[in-house]
């Protein structure tokens, strides 16, 4: 189905296992009566509107499609809170429409502005996916307080590269610096035309910093190895 909805190739190939029979629909008839109510349900904008979100687009047509089908709208009030500073994670959220403040509460109490985000823009992911003992384990950030790494959590974005892909490449101005939730990146430096590989970094390793910290361009290339999140 995910072939005839999105007009792609199809994504595997299908074999009888056994003797089989099966029911088929031609394009033509699929578009016309399951496209037809999907639509009406807004599951196809639901699928449109992942397909925007840099979070998710290394996601597959099968995947975009578990995704916008497991979506929920929620609507909040002008000033209402949706997450509050030191509550469990539990949701991930994306804007539709609408704008929200992301801000930081200090000792004692007031409220620093951090960012603004829009339609299309999405926060929560940080306290699903990172929690503050994984940013502890990292040298640099274990002495921040409990509030700076809140806010190193709020500005932080997952970024997902594919294998050989290159995440920072030497002489280039460094802007970032990142840690690794899952997979492994090569080291490796240009040594005479040649690129030697020099180390391998994996989960809950970083990277990017040296570059940040001396204000100097990177001294390494680093590229995933396999899948990094």
């Amino acid at each position: 189905e995910l072939s005839l909805m999105y007009s792609a190739p199809r994504a595997a190939t299908i074999r009888a296992d056994t003797d089989c029979n099966c029911y088929s629909l031609d394009l033509r008839s699929f578009r016309w009566f399951i496209l037809s109510k999907t639509a009406s349900s807004g599951l196809m904008a639901k699928c449109e509107f992942v397909k925007k979100v840099k979070l998710l687009s290394a996601l597959n047509d099968q995947m975009v499609n578990q995704v916008a089908s497991a979506l929920v709208e929620e609507t909040f009030r002008e000033g209402e809170y949706i997450i509050t500073q030191g509550e469990e994670g539990d949701k991930f959220y994306i804007i539709a429409d609408g704008n929200v403040k992301c801000t930081s509460t200090k000792e004692g109490g007031a409220e620093i502005d951090l960012i603004t985000c829009k339609a299309g823009d999405y926060f929560g992911e940080m306290a699903l996916m990172l929690n503050e003992p994984i940013l502890k384990s990292v040298p640099l950030l274990a002495m921040l307080t409990d509030d700076e790494l809140i806010q190193v959590a709020n500005s932080m974005r997952v970024q997902c590269f594919g294998p050989g892909e290159v995440i920072i490449e030497e002489g280039q101005k460094g802007e970032r610096f990142y840690i690794i939730n899952d997979g492994e990146v090569a080291v490796s430096k240009n040594n005479g035309g040649t690129e030697v590989e020099i180390t391998r970094l994996s989960n809950q390793e970083y990277f990017g910093e040296r570059a940040l910290i001396r204000e100097e361009p990177r001294k390494a290339t680093i590229k995933a190895v396999g899948e990094v999140e």
